[in-house]
C-alpha cells in the first residue's frame, strides 16, 4: 500500500468518514471517494473475502472490525506493571521533531534481601602457602 492509501485506512478504522478524511487531507470529499472505491475498498473485500457491493462506507468499517483488524487500545496503568515501591519520577517533556519525549527516572526494587555489605561481595579467594588449598577470607 501506498502512504496515502495507508493514511485512507487509518481514517476507515478510525471511524472517520469519507468526507472527513478528505477534509483532514487537504483533499476533496468526491475525489477522495472515488480513490478509496478504486483502492481500499477492493483491498478490504479481497482480505475479508466479501463479494458484496460497498454500499457505504461504514460497512468497510464493521468488516474490518469484524474480522478483527479493528481493535481498541487496552489502557494499564504503568503502576500495576511495576512492582510495589517502584517510583517513577518525570524529568523533563519536551517536543522534538514532531514526538513528544519523556524523560524520566525509573526505581525498581530488586529483592526484599537486604543488600550485602561491600566486604562481603568483594570476599575473595587465596591459596594458602603452607597447603595450596583454596581459602576463603
Amino acid at each position: 500500500m501506498t502512504p496515502i492509501e495507508k493514511a485512507h485506512l487509518r481514517g476507515l478504522l478510525s471511524g472517520y468518514s469519507p468526507s472527513a478524511i478528505a477534509e483532514k487531507l487537504d483533499k476533496i470529499p468526491r475525489g477522495l471517494e472515488a480513490d478509496l472505491c478504486a483502492t481500499i475498498y477492493k483491498y478490504v473485500k479481497f482480505l475479508v473475502d466479501k463479494d458484496e457491493k460497498v454500499e457505504n462506507w461504514r460497512k468497510i468499517y464493521e468488516w474490518l472490525e469484524d474480522s478483527g483488524y479493528k481493535s481498541r487500545p487496552i489502557q494499564i496503568p504503568v503502576q500495576s506493571l511495576l512492582p510495589e515501591q517502584s517510583v517513577v519520577n518525570i524529568t523533563n517533556i519536551n517536543i522534538e521533531q514532531h514526538q513528544i519525549v519523556f524523560q524520566f527516572n525509573l526505581k525498581i526494587p530488586t529483592s526484599d534481601v537486604p543488600e550485602i555489605s561491600l566486604q562481603e561481595a568483594l570476599k575473595t579467594e587465596k591459596i594458602s602457602e603452607n597447603n595450596g588449598k583454596i581459602v576463603s577470607e
